[in-house]
């Protein structure tokens, strides 16, 4: 599962997920994005997909998921 979801969140496989979006969609591109590289943070040079439970990496994950999203509605908000 691991290899497969490397696979996917590549920045090449990635750019075929986001050309996939219909045009109602395409202003939340910048979103997805925001996501991938929140949930699969490059280390090394290489896509991680693994897990880290500590207290610091969740506030990070959470903190970062938040801002995306506001980000996200910020955005949306002024179309």
């Amino acid at each position: 599962l691991a290899v497969r979801k490397s696979l996917d969140m590549d920045q090449d496989s990635f750019q075929n997920i986001l050309e996939e979006f219909t045009p109602e969609f395409h202003s939340l591109k910048p979103l997805a994005e925001s996501l991938r590289q929140i949930l699969f943070p490059l280390r090394d040079g290489v896509i991680w997909t693994g897990t880290d439970g500590s207290p610091e990496a969740v506030d990070r994950l959470y903190d970062g998921m938040i801002r995306a999203f506001e980000e996200a509605i910020t955005s949306e908000g002024g179309k």
